[in-house]
């Protein structure tokens, strides 16, 4: 079955002003700032963190938002549920560490 000859034809060629647009746009995208956490204003980078799911307790969740809420009217920002568990993690990771068997605990003691 041959295709319609509208669909043979070729498509055009950019123009200029086109092109000069979309250099803009790319321009402005690459320098445009990286997302930061609520609260402690650092910059994520998306090379270091990774997307997680967790199954929590409604309350426990509830509880994470209100604190996330909290910082982010305190110091500005979006709330970050997420922010607020790296917290919490960072701060008792000497006793994650302690949990591990001996093999893997060298794989995160070069983070420290």
């Amino acid at each position: 079955m041959a295709k319609r000859p509208s669909l043979r034809r070729e498509v055009p060629a950019a123009s200029d002003e086109s092109m000069r647009a979309l250099d803009r746009l790319e321009g402005a995208a690459s320098t445009a700032a990286a997302p930061r956490a609520a609260g402690g204003g650092d910059t994520l980078k998306r090379d270091t963190h990774a997307p997680t799911t967790l199954n929590l307790d409604k309350d426990l969740v509830e509880l994470l938002r209100l604190i996330a809420t909290g910082r982010a009217k305190e110091h500005g920002g979006r709330p970050s549920v997420s922010a607020v568990v790296e917290d919490i993690l960072e701060r008792h990771r000497s006793e994650l560490l302690a949990e591990l068997p001996p093999r893997y605990r060298r794989i995160f003691a070069a983070d420290e």
